[in-house]
């Protein structure tokens, strides 16, 4: 992938992907993406967010849990911080799923609701659905 005006949008939609599959080759793209952690995926034709949303997804994915939750923190700072409302939710909903996975209920159920809200308020469909899962598994 060429290092020009959309390597940051297109290598955070990669990034992504590779989470969800998983993909060994998630390592690779958080070892590129970790550089620009403190920034936003931003094209004249898209956002993808907080970059440290997507490092945080997959070092989840990659086993490194830690990591995948320092970075899902941060992307929530960094939605919080900029007005990316519907990131923050998104970010907010992963890190809830998370700490979900590793017993921690109280900070799952607060994240989840506070994505719920923001959700409800911008009629993110998807998102809010994915919360209420979290919620109803307390």
């Amino acid at each position: 992938m060429p290092l020009d005006a959309s390597w940051l949008t297109g290598m955070t939609a990669l990034a992504e992907t590779l989470a969800v599959v998983p993909h060994p080759l998630a390592a690779w793209a958080v070892e590129r993406l970790e550089p620009f952690r403190d920034r936003v995926g931003i094209s004249p034709t898209t956002v993808t967010g907080p970059v440290a949303y997507h490092v945080g997804v997959c070092s989840w994915a990659l086993g490194r849990r830690r990591d995948g939750l320092d970075a899902l923190e941060q992307a929530v700072e960094i939605s919080d911080r900029v007005g990316l409302p519907v990131f923050g939710a998104r970010s907010r909903l992963a890190l809830a799923e998370r700490l979900a996975c590793t017993g921690d209920r109280a900070g799952a159920t607060r994240l989840a609701g506070d994505a719920l809200a923001v959700c409800s308020a911008l009629g993110l469909e998807g998102v809010a659905r994915d919360a209420a899962v979290v919620l109803g598994s307390r």
